[in-house]
């Protein structure tokens, strides 16, 4: 038996599969396992868009010869013809069709598996912290955060007022929390808004207690006192109340760190000065309020750089924080 003269195969790339027929089936079938080459599937998609071997060629800045051979790499991939000729050019066969759709749809689930991953991806909020704020305070501000869809990573920094401006205009935090307004020569390069605000008291433990709570406001006269540092808003707001009580207390501590201050306050070692907010907190401690403090306020102040778009987590905190001016951070 003589053998069959193998077709030669046309050099022009338009025609390099249109010699096969549609119902003839070529060599290698595919198995199950068989995975299909993303490139020859560009390749074919291209040629079923703009009609023809050579325009594809030209829209994926490729000789129409690679295009051609990577259609013909295909086509034994598949083990059917893919396109066949019509007049000067080819026409794709419903098998072409059908493959032609592959890489789109392989782009449209990349692109819903990657929204799916940065969705649920957490994202980090570089958050600073004035050392002098309450942190019940900043707790309860950023509570509408962890009530998100998205989860959110937080990378606190806690440090000195002058340390956080510096590192926010720098673009090292996104945002900070303070207890005052930003410094006035910022202010016009960054974005200021009260978050939050509620009233405070003085608070003692035995056994300065029993010393201090009859007869106030008077019995505070020569008092211990911890306090927080000097010329801070609350420092400030708290030195204006004695004086318009004409009252002298003894300074025994200064803190910047507010849980610190408490602390040494419910082991009794000097009247103090902490949010209502807290108030439970320090009565299972052993301290008691000893009285309100009117117009004296823990305020929460939330600072970002002007330019730019404010991070999702806290365009959030503010959202939750707008029902008015701002939120009440335990208003008795």
């Amino acid at each position: 038996m003589s053998r069959p003269h193998a077709a030669r195969r046309p050099s022009q790339g338009r025609a390099s599969s249109a010699r096969k027929s549609p119902a003839a089936p070529l060599r290698g079938e595919p198995g199950p396992e068989r995975i299909l080459d993303h490139h020859r599937l560009a390749c074919l998609a291209a040629v079923v868009e703009h009609g023809g071997v050579t325009k594809a060629a030209r829209a994926l800045h490729l000789a129409s010869s690679t295009v051609s051979r990577q259609v013909s790499l295909l086509e034994q991939d598949c083990g059917v013809a893919l396109l066949v000729p019509e007049g000067r050019g080819v026409r794709p066969t419903p098998a072409a069709l059908e493959l032609a759709r592959l890489p789109a749809a392989w782009r449209d689930l990349q692109r819903e598996a990657l929204a799916r991953f940065f969705a649920g991806r957490a994202a980090t909020l570089r958050l600073g912290v004035v050392e002098s704020l309450p942190k019940t305070s900043v707790r309860r501000v950023l509570q509408p955060i962890w009530t998100e869809p998205a989860r959110t990573t937080l990378s606190v920094r806690e440090d000195r007022l002058e340390p956080l401006c510096e590192a926010l205009v720098a673009r090292e935090l996104d945002c900070v929390l303070s207890d005052a307004p930003a410094p006035q020569g910022l202010a016009s390069r960054l974005r200021q808004r009260l978050l939050a605000e509620g009233p405070v008291g003085l608070y003692a433990a035995p056994p300065l207690l029993r010393r201090v709570e009859r007869g106030l406001p008077a019995a505070l006269e020569g008092a211990p006192f911890l306090l927080p540092p000097a010329r801070t808003p609350l420092r400030v707001a708290l030195e204006a109340w004695l004086a318009s009580k004409d009252l002298a207390v003894e300074v025994v501590g200064e803190f910047e760190d507010p849980a610190l201050m408490k602390g040494l306050g419910c082991e009794g070692r000097g009247v103090f000065v902490a949010p209502d907010l807290v108030e439970e907190e320090l009565h299972a401690s052993g301290a008691r309020r000893l009285c309100a403090l009117p117009g004296v306020l823990d305020r929460v102040w939330l600072w970002s750089p002007r330019q730019g778009t404010p991070h999702p987590a806290m365009a959030s905190v503010v959202a939750a924080h707008s029902r008015n001016a701002h939120s009440d951070l335990g208003a008795r």
